[in-house]
């Protein structure tokens, strides 16, 4: 189906070229849409098929823009994850739970640098400064033409081993036609731009303007794991009923969103709000640029894989593991800067987020990509509550006796050699404390202590201390309008809690690929 679903949008947009209806453009489509569309003002018309692949014109006319991305990568990697045809990343660029079961090797890497996408911008003129805007987008693998869907990874690779496993990676993407972008609303040239829809939150839209490497699956940790963007839960990267306002007034901006209903409306949560506020500065001989963000997210939703572990905390190859779902409520605060001077750019950013237990003991839901869940302990065991054959467990508790806090720092740098050759680098740096009780010599549970087990081995249980450590370079060469090419090297270490349940702790791979966006 979701096949289906992808060939009809390509052959919508393609019938549209087909037609004829081009137009030029000054740079090149971004690999991450800005949240407010913006068609060229005066776009010249492409006289041929090979005017569109090897000139800047795009498919444009009246306002509406038919745009895409193709990425395709091939990597090395010292631990690697069998190809999925699901989960937008495709392969384990960094380590995850089965990461090296089946040795080095090389493998694709769809979407490397940027998530592959079809969709329609459009922004309509309504007179006196307004314009109807609005944004529909569908990410895909282009190693399957599946639509991205996350959750679903997580689902298909419940009841199996470790051994057996692809790569089961929840985040924001789960299956919709629309699972990157689909909104509309209105624009004004003074009063700012206020949109309804499945949207990115203002942490995903920061991440994109403040992390070096781009927010790309393959080099940057915080574009891998979508904690960051998704202030505490990957999920809730992106809202899919978003009331989004933002306004530019001078060189400063202010930013709000917040979700207008829960589960049953297709969201990852039960209500989010966030608040943000930036600037542009003339500061010495460049721009400082800067955002600050704080938002809170109600019984935010989190699927992963659960069990085949053993006393030391190691991934078991041969248990096969069952669905699990942790809900929480997450506050969260991040803040970025970069810093602009000739040919170079500077990045830094910093988040805190705390979970903290959820508002509601729900025992059932309906997860963004409309999969009905239920914890097999409250229904009896019922067969609705499997998945993969193995009962499902929903965690309302996990938090009860002590929140746990996660910190993460990153840091980076751009250098433009020409302007069609970059260099970037980065180091990310997570930190997670301890959370949780342990028995009390009454039996009981000592509100705020950790598992006595953390001071002998902190991998043994994920709810140690732990910290994750991740370094990255890419050299990215723009060789046509639209094409560019690129190979980058990223190593990533897990020490603690982050390494419970993993087979291996580590993973360096090398990835080299090419672009193409319309």
């Amino acid at each position: 189906m979701n096949r289906i679903r992808l060939a009809a949008a390509a052959a919508a947009a393609l019938s549209v070229a087909a037609g004829g209806v081009f137009a030029a453009a000054a740079q090149p489509a971004p690999a991450a849409p800005a949240a407010v569309p913006v068609v060229p003002v005066a776009p010249a018309t492409c006289m041929s098929i090979v005017d569109f692949f090897a000139s800047p014109c795009q498919v444009a006319a009246y306002g509406v823009r038919f745009y895409g991305t193709l990425d395709m990568g091939f990597s090395y990697m010292t631990h690697p994850t069998p190809l999925d045809p699901l989960p937008g990343p495709g392969v384990g660029q960094f380590p995850v739970k089965n990461s090296g079961v089946r040795g080095a090797g090389f493998t694709l890497s769809p979407n490397a640098l940027s998530f592959s996408n079809i969709g329609v911008q459009v922004a309509e003129p309504l007179g006196a400064g307004w314009r109807f805007v609005g944004q529909l987008e569908a990410g895909f693998l282009p190693t399957s033409l599946e639509l991205g869907d996350n959750a679903g990874s997580v689902h298909e690779n419940a009841g199996l081993t470790l051994a057996q496993q692809r790569l089961g990676a929840d985040g924001s993407g789960n299956g919709q036609f629309y699972n990157l972008l689909g909104f509309a609303g209105f624009s004004h040239d003074t009063w700012g731009t206020l949109t309804f829809g499945r949207q990115n939150n203002l942490g995903k839209d920061m991440v994109f303007a403040y992390d070096p490497m781009g927010n790309a699956f393959a080099f940057s940790y915080i574009g891998f794991f979508g904690a960051t963007a998704g202030g505490g839960d990957t999920e809730n990267a992106k809202t899919t009923t978003a009331l989004k306002y933002r306004v530019n007034i001078a060189n400063w901006r202010l930013g709000a969103i917040v979700q207008l209903g829960g589960y049953d409306q297709g969201n990852a949560s039960q209500g989010m709000w966030q608040a943000s506020a930036g600037g542009d500065l003339h500061l010495g001989p460049g721009i400082f640029s800067f955002d600050v963000m704080g938002g809170f997210t109600e019984n935010a939703v989190s699927q992963a894989l659960a069990g085949g572990v053993n006393a030391e905390g190691v991934g078991l190859t041969n248990v096969p593991q069952s669905l699990a779902v942790t809900l929480s409520n997450n506050t969260n605060f991040m803040a970025t800067a970069k810093y602009v001077v000739d040919r170079l750019k500077l990045y830094a950013g910093y988040e805190w987020i705390q979970f903290a237990p959820p508002s509601d003991r729900v025992t059932s839901l309906t997860d963004e990509s409309g999969n009905f869940l239920c914890n097999s302990a409250s229904f009896g065991g019922s067969p609705a509550c499997l998945v993969g054959g193995l009962p499902t467990a929903i965690n309302v508790a996990n938090f009860d006796f002590g929140k746990k806090v996660q910190q993460t720092v990153w840091t980076g740098f751009r250098y433009s050699f020409t302007p069609q050759l970059d260099l970037a680098g980065a180091y990310y740096h997570a930190d997670f404390s301890a959370f949780g009780a342990a028995p009390s010599a009454g039996n009981g549970f000592i509100a705020g202590a950790v598992p006595e087990v953390c001071a002998v081995n902190p991998r043994a249980s994920g709810n140690c201390h732990g910290t994750a450590d991740s370094v990255s370079f890419l050299l990215d060469w723009q060789f046509a309008a639209k094409w560019d090419t690129y190979i980058g090297t990223q190593y990533t270490k897990l020490n603690g809690s982050q390494a419970n349940g993993f087979f291996v702790d580590n993973n360096w791979s090398t990835t080299a690929g090419i672009r193409f966006r319309w």
